[in-house]
């Protein structure tokens, strides 16, 4: 765990009298919460294995670096909290680019992957951590608040435990017409549009400051291989593996570029990137 990262968990105890279970040192992995289950996921532990294996592929290292672009922009400073982090996908990318982050993932499999890669990682849920109020600079939740059924609870929740003017950053599944079994699959209530998630986050008290739509080349791939056959009835035309894991090598470089120099204009795209700011009154 870098040094920096062990400096903010103290700064919470010293500051705000946060208390971990466990002192803190140099382990890796943090367990907060005594349970033995990973049902808490957002993802099997099968699904996990999957999306570990996977998340070197064009699509994740595309959003990765877009990300890493949108903190660099908005000048995020302090350690960002990514909660649902999962299999450290975002985490490990952004501390090997020497931001600080800690992984907050309730699936046990999920914060061992990450934590074994350097990143510090709790097993917990945001709500199990009892952070304090208004103590964190940063929150990202990158395509976790899809998956959430009571997304009210958790951005609040969200809201309390970030400073006032601090960051959350979101990536997020956009277009409802690219509704699909995919999405069913994988535990999405729904795909967002700019204006959808502006209204939520505004009604949970934050700022939009940015929102723009990304991966505009996969639009047209995701109507006709997933979106129409589900309309009609029939499951995917592409896998997982086949849009979004696999190293498609000098086309995924090239790919990889148009859509970074698309995320500067976002007018359309099968994801949004969202930045937001918390207001300075506290819910």
């Amino acid at each position: 765990m870098s040094e920096v990262v062990v400096e903010e968990l103290v700064r919470l105890q010293r500051d705000h009298g946060w208390t971990l279970n466990i002192p803190v040192g140099d382990t890796q992995l943090h367990w907060v919460a005594d349970r033995r289950d990973a049902e808490s996921s957002l993802y099997s532990e099968q699904q996990l294995d999957s999306l570990a294996a996977g998340s070197d592929g064009w699509w994740y290292r595309t959003r990765n670096r877009i990300i890493h672009d949108a903190l660099s922009a908005c000048r995020i400073s302090g350690a960002l909290w990514d909660v649902g982090s999962g299999v450290g996908a975002v985490a490990v990318y952004l501390h090997r680019q020497g931001r600080e982050v800690v992984a907050v993932e309730p699936g046990s499999g999920g914060a061992q992957v990450s934590a074994r890669l350097g990143v510090a990682s709790f097993r917990a849920t945001l709500n199990e951590l009892t952070l304090p109020d208004n103590a964190l600079d940063a929150v990202g939740m990158f395509d976790v608040l899809e998956h959430i059924r009571d997304r009210t609870a958790l951005l609040g929740e969200v809201k309390r435990v970030l400073k006032p003017g601090g960051h959350l950053v979101l990536t997020l599944p956009a277009l409802r017409a690219l509704w699909s079994a995919s999405d069913v699959s994988a535990g999405h209530f729904l795909r967002y549009s700019k204006r959808s998630i502006r209204r939520e986050l505004e009604s949970a008290g934050f700022t939009v400051i940015r929102a723009r739509y990304f991966f505009v080349l996969t639009v047209v791939p995701l109507f006709i291989l997933r979106a129409l056959p589900y309309r009609f009835g029939r499951g995917p035309a592409i896998s997982d593996e086949e849009l979004v894991a696999k190293d498609i090598g000098f086309i995924g470089r090239i790919a990889s570029r148009v859509e970074m120099l698309w995320a500067r204009v976002g007018l359309v795209g099968s994801s949004l990137l969202v930045v937001a700011r918390s207001n300075d009154s506290v819910r």
